[in-house]
């Protein structure tokens, strides 16, 4: 894989931009699905989900070139957070091999987390985080995740370790958006105050 001569490991910081973009596009009280129906959509298509989604009422489905099967539930009126009863519900419905992802109002109760972990595909969002594409924003630069052997090829001929490179957390809202797995790299494209592209790279922790 060629790679630019000038290889960045660690850059600055975004983490304003992704705040503002979750401030100035949120709703107040009830979710806005909405609002959040054209991100979701665009956010599986960026997953490689390629085939036409099949959207009702509160739920997405999508299946990848690869046959993989994604569900989109979300779930409103629960002005006392997402509970345990309802993710449970939600998860026996749920094939175990397909990716779930939960989007909820305000918050998920403390054994509703707990039941969540038990599965290993599961993903939550915050209806607000999902009413604007947070990849579109003016200050945050393309990411795109590198494919293992992709991976390797960088570290190879650039001479360096895992441990040397700059992280990325898998809650990052980026990260999260892409469906990025601990062990995953990114590459960055990012532009030098005089104009030059370069490219740096992060591993997801």
């Amino acid at each position: 894989m060629a790679v630019n001569r000038r290889v960045y490991l660690h850059e600055p910081t975004y983490a304003r931009a992704i705040r503002l973009s979750h401030t100035q596009h949120h709703g107040i009280g009830a979710m806005n699905k909405k609002k959040c129906i054209p991100v979701v959509e665009q956010m599986l298509r960026d997953r490689g989900y390629d085939g036409t989604p099949i959207v009702d009422e509160d739920t997405i489905q999508a299946t990848s070139t690869t046959g993989d099967k994604v569900h989109v539930h979300f779930v409103t009126g629960k002005k006392k957070g997402l509970g345990v009863g309802d993710v449970r519900a939600i998860l026996e419905e749920t094939p175990e091999d397909d990716r779930l992802i939960l989007v909820y109002e305000t918050s998920i109760t403390y054994y509703a987390k707990q039941a969540i972990h038990q599965r290993a595909n599961v993903e939550t969002f915050q209806a607000k985080t999902l009413y604007y594409n947070v990849t579109k924003h003016v200050m945050v630069p393309p990411h795109r995740l590198l494919s293992p052997g992709e991976k390797e090829d960088m570290l190879i001929s650039n001479h360096v370790n895992e441990d040397q490179c700059k992280k990325i957390l898998a809650t990052d809202p980026v990260a999260k958006y892409y469906g990025a797995n601990p062990g995953q790299m990114f590459e960055i494209k990012r532009c030098s105050p005089e104009g030059r592209e370069y490219k740096v790279y992060r591993v997801v922790v």
